[in-house]
């Protein structure tokens, strides 16, 4: 009787831990899709979730993103919200499609974000969905938090733009992974996700119609000049892959210059 006891009390505690996770997830909805996608759904899109600060394209066989887009204000870029580390398993998804948190121990890669979490510190709730497991991607940590991360932090520069000269940008950010000689994909684990072999983003400035893209290997040490991964937009996924953009759009083949002082600005308005 008492291992009967034992067996209902974690089966409830599992249960109460479940239905704990669903509270706590804002269910994804076609509602927020035209927000983070300005110009139009990408292509492929078999998969949507839509939540109230980005929108991707699921990949359930590879359990990371296809494509992942949101929108960066000039507003939102100076957030005060402190970092959750909320890291949660996608709870909209079947259970046999979901990347946890639990993949990722000891794999040696960080959960990545596609879209980062610092770019919705303006929001305590979108902040925290933000690390939910559909909007990541392995990612060696010395690229995450270094290369990659001074890419992001290059993008919040650029939209805050020094406080006068701010630009808001659709940012849309995808893997690359290919197939090792025996068919296989490399993962985490046995049905964990695909490790990709490369990341790419595409910074648009949703006024001018300008935009960047970059490509950064899965390699660590890649050093702090994100300029040296500009690539051409052809470049980019397969010929499966269609960007949306604004029309007269242009891509720019150099870096845009960084504004002095951002670093100061997002100091000071989180004292206030």
């Amino acid at each position: 009787m008492k291992r009967l006891w034992l067996s209902l009390s974690a089966a409830v505690l599992l249960f109460l831990a479940v239905a704990a996770a669903f509270a706590q997830q804002p269910a994804p909805s076609p509602r927020f899709c035209a927000a983070q996608l300005p110009f139009g759904m990408p292509a492929p899109a078999a998969d949507v979730l839509c939540r109230a600060g980005y929108a991707l394209d699921y990949d359930p066989v590879a359990r990371i993103p296809i494509w992942d887009a949101h929108v960066l204000t000039p507003a939102h870029a100076l957030g005060c919200a402190p970092r959750s580390n909320a890291f949660a398993a996608d709870v909209s998804l079947p259970a046999d499609e979901r990347a946890k948190p639990s993949d990722y121990l000891r794999s040696g890669y960080d959960i990545g974000h596609m879209s980062p979490d610092a770019d919705f510190s303006w929001s305590e709730d979108l902040e925290r969905q933000s690390f939910i497991l559909s909007n990541m991607a392995p990612q060696l940590p010395g690229l995450n938090r270094q290369t990659w991360k001074y890419l992001e932090d290059d993008i919040r520069a650029w939209a805050w733009g020094g406080g006068t000269h701010g630009r808001t940008l659709w940012i849309i950010t995808g893997p690359i992974y290919q197939a090792h000689r025996d068919g296989a994909y490399p993962r985490l684990g046995e049905n964990g996700p695909v490790v990709p072999d490369a990341f790419w983003k595409i910074v648009v400035d949703v006024r001018t119609g300008e935009y960047l893209v970059f490509l950064m290997p899965q390699r660590e040490g890649l050093g702090a000049n994100v300029a040296q991964f500009l690539i051409a937009l052809s470049a980019v996924g397969d010929r499966s892959l269609q960007i949306p953009l604004p029309k007269g759009a242009k891509q720019d083949e150099s870096l845009w210059p960084v504004p002095a002082g951002f670093a100061a600005a997002k100091k000071a308005a989180c004292r206030q």
